[in-house]
């Protein structure tokens, strides 16, 4: 004689039968899935009413995210993951990233690197600084004898210090200052080093 198959539907004297909570279906021998807001589903169609726990794909939420998903819904994406592997369907965690993108999620630079695909090493920040990873940018400015906001070229003719933002004196033969902190080998006549921006009075004894 076949095994009897367990009742989990739960009669209501007033209204229809319905199922116990965490089964569905015309029998109630269908489990629910699993959903974000406890174990009841839907119990004529088994859709989760507030979505699905992470790793889980809706409406039933009995089925793991495809590929490159992961999360609530499996509504997030995959970071960058080495050798274009998947992650991990219930936090989006990689074992490895490719490139400079770092653990665990492979979805941001790691330090000393930005932009697309993390390819572009950061300038000279001023302070040991982290660049903006997305941009770039160095949050604090440049040291003397690099231009914002990348930091990474030096200063332009005739300027130098921190973010280039001094203007060189007389320097001899039009020559450039030095970009870090602005002196001359030589000055310009009637000025004086070592910034050659001083001018200087030649004093003259003339004998009787």
């Amino acid at each position: 004689m076949p095994e009897a198959r367990p009742d989990n539907s739960a009669h209501d004297c007033v209204t229809s039968s319905r199922c116990f909570a965490g089964y569905h279906g015309t029998s109630c021998q269908e489990r629910c899935g699993q959903c974000l807001q406890g174990p009841a589903c839907n119990a004529t169609n088994g859709h989760c009413p507030g979505g699905c726990k992470a790793g889980y794909q809706p409406p039933l939420c009995n089925t793991s995210c495809e590929i490159k998903t992961y999360g609530e819904n499996c509504i997030e994406q995959c970071g960058r993951c080495e050798n274009s592997a998947a992650c991990n369907v219930f936090n989006g965690s990689c074992q490895a990233c490719d490139g400079n993108y770092s653990l665990p999620l492979c979805k941001e630079c790691i330090d000393g690197y930005h932009g697309d695909g993390c390819r572009h090493r950061c300038g000279q920040c001023a302070d040991n600084d982290v660049c903006d990873k997305v941009t770039g940018d160095c949050p604090n400015g440049c040291p003397p004898g690099y231009q914002p906001p990348y930091c990474n070229t030096t200063c332009e003719a005739n300027k130098y210090g921190k973010d280039c933002k001094e203007q060189c004196g007389q320097c001899s033969n039009s020559r450039h200052c030095d970009t870090f902190n602005g002196t001359c080998e030589d000055c310009a006549t009637g000025f004086s080093l070592p910034m050659c921006k001083r001018k200087y009075t030649q004093l003259f004894n003339y004998g009787v």
